[in-house]
């Protein structure tokens, strides 16, 4: 047993020589997730719209399909953070936070959300067609493009089916250029966006 000591002693020595000789784990940056953020509006207490209104999930453009932060930083480009991330995808916060303000405004009879009984009159459909951070050279902009059609539920004639169909646009300076700058235009965006869609859709619906 004893002549093996000086061979283990010397297989640890090597052993702890090469590990010394290995280069440093690189460090791991955390990721960090970020959403909306902003007060929904102040309700009403009559609604002023007798339509139950549903808010289909938004299709949204391949190139913002991502948790991924999207940036622009020149022509025909689009990169990505790695390690900053939405904490949804981007289809399922605009559908989401068009829903909560649809809803918390009062101005319609009911808003459906997913599960409920009530058979809507109307619905809301949409895509993102944009959801980008643009940078410039003194500042960053965070960019919201969607498109919304709004259509009867029950009307059987296809061609008068379809009450509103227009795209919105809302460019926000961030504050800060960072990601969370960007994720706090972003949410002044869609306050933006939801409140002009709000406005258009009880038009329309009034309209018929």
């Amino acid at each position: 047993m004893r002549s093996f000591l000086p061979v283990a002693i010397c297989l640890l020595s090597v052993s702890l020589t090469l590990c010394s000789c290995l280069p440093p784990r690189h460090h791991i940056p955390p990721v960090h997730y970020y959403t909306l953020e902003y007060d929904p509006p102040e309700g009403q207490t009559n609604a002023t719209v007798p339509a139950i209104i549903e808010v289909a999930r938004f299709s949204i453009a391949p190139d913002y399909a991502t948790l991924r932060m999207v940036f622009k930083d020149g022509p025909y480009r689009r990169s990505e953070y790695a390690y900053h991330r939405w904490h949804a995808d981007p289809a399922d916060l605009v559908t989401s936070f068009l829903r909560r303000d649809c809803n918390r405004s009062g101005v319609f009879l009911a808003v459906n959300d997913p599960g409920m009984v009530h058979a809507p009159t109307h619905s809301i459909s949409g895509s993102v067609d944009a959801f980008y951070e643009r940078d410039k050279a003194a500042t960053w902009e965070a960019v919201l493009e969607l498109t919304v059609t709004l259509s009867k539920a029950d009307e059987p004639d296809v061609s008068r089916r379809i009450l509103l169909q227009r795209s919105y646009t809302s460019v926000r300076t961030c504050q800060t250029r960072t990601p969370e700058g960007v994720a706090q235009a972003m949410s002044l965006a869609m306050q933006e966006i939801s409140r002009r869609i709000r406005s258009d859709v009880a038009a329309a619906i009034l309209a018929e």
